[in-house]
């Protein structure tokens, strides 16, 4: 059994303001994790504050849809940058590291310990491995920018950074950015740096088993119709998504459940579950069919986002079904596992 507990109490006597990130695929349970830690540390007599880092989370109008923490879950412990920003705002990456240490130095201040919970990888990295992300938003930039169509941004992205249109396709508010950030550098759009954290980090991951894991996910699913996630994806889509296109049974139109695609420059922000909603509320899947969809996306989610720490040797992952310390980067080993059989946490 892993005492993690104990062992992040002992880290912070020696690293007073370091930071601890709990991380994982979708419906690991590092919500609750991150509280029973902060509970833990509480009657340590260390108190604690949890800073949000998962990028649907920072949202608003969506609080059954991304899984919010409810007051309940919670328990008393401060939580920031949860239901921050409104969908109709595009709220970037930069953004959130800007928020993120502000939120940090408050904490701090209060001789509190911070705890970074959330899932979203690039995020957790910009602010563990101190990227550089200099390019500010231009709002006279991207209100003159916004008056192009797709297709004259797509083609002026093209000549600057090919690779980069290929990438984003022909989404209005992505082209802006990209063209802001060549705009501000005069070069192409990879702009981030790396350089050393002035602090300190104790970074664990959560998971489960593969069978287990996707029995939650599934399970989540279930409890989120139960809670009213239909009721809040109509309310959601009348509020946001005015231009989001109707199916036509004339032309045979049909919409793509792609985030991407339904996202037609009136709303920052698009959840999983909500492109699958789209479809459903045109007529086109049943609504056992959604929830099918909707459990498949989320399990593919939950594998990239292990695909992504599995490369990253600072995080060390706590099998929840054992309370075991698990190694996450360690290659198979065919001898042992024997033929056609698969490491239980390879996705």
């Amino acid at each position: 059994m892993w005492d993690y507990k104990n062992e992040i109490y002992n880290w912070l006597k020696k690293n007073t303001k370091g930071i601890i990130v709990i991380t994982g695929p979708t419906a690991s349970g590092k919500t609750g994790t991150s509280i029973e830690l902060a509970q833990f540390l509480l009657s340590k007599g260390i108190p604690a504050e949890i800073i949000n880092a998962d990028s649907r989370q920072i949202y608003t109008d969506l609080p059954i849809t991304v899984a919010v923490p409810t007051r309940e879950e919670r328990q008393n412990i401060p939580h920031h940058l949860f239901e921050y920003v409104s969908p109709e705002k595009t709220y970037n990456v930069a953004e959130w590291k800007k928020d993120a240490l502000e939120k940090i130095k408050e904490i701090h201040a209060r001789k509190s310990v911070v705890i970074i919970c959330g899932g979203t990888g690039l995020w957790i990295d910009a602010l563990t491995k101190n990227f550089t992300l200099g390019v500010a938003p231009n709002e006279t930039f991207r209100a003159l920018y916004n008056k192009k169509t797709k297709d004259e941004l797509y083609e002026e992205l093209l000549q600057k950074d090919p690779l980069q249109a290929k990438k984003l396709g022909k989404n209005k508010k992505y082209l802006i950015r990209a063209l802001e950030i060549c705009e501000t550098l005069g070069s192409k759009t990879q702009y981030a740096t790396e350089s050393k954290s002035p602090y300190t980090f104790f970074m664990m991951g959560v998971t489960w088993k593969r069978d287990t894991l996707y029995e939650r996910i599934n399970k989540r699913n279930e409890i989120m119709f139960a809670n009213g996630f239909l009721q809040e994806a109509e309310t959601f889509a009348k509020k946001f998504l005015h231009n989001t296109p109707i199916s036509n049974k004339h032309t045979g139109y049909k919409s793509r459940p792609n985030l991407t695609d339904i996202n037609h420059n009136d709303c920052g922000f698009i959840a999983h579950g909500i492109p699958e909603y789209i479809q459903y509320r045109n007529g086109e899947i049943s609504l056992e069919e959604l929830k099918d969809k909707m459990k498949q996306h989320t399990r593919n989610y939950a594998k990239r986002q292990l695909t992504w720490w599995r490369k990253d040797k600072r995080v060390r992952f706590l099998n929840k079904e054992t309370e075991e310390e698990i190694n996450l980067q360690e290659q198979i080993d065919k001898k042992k596992l024997g033929k056609g059989i698969k490491n239980m946490f390879v996705y």
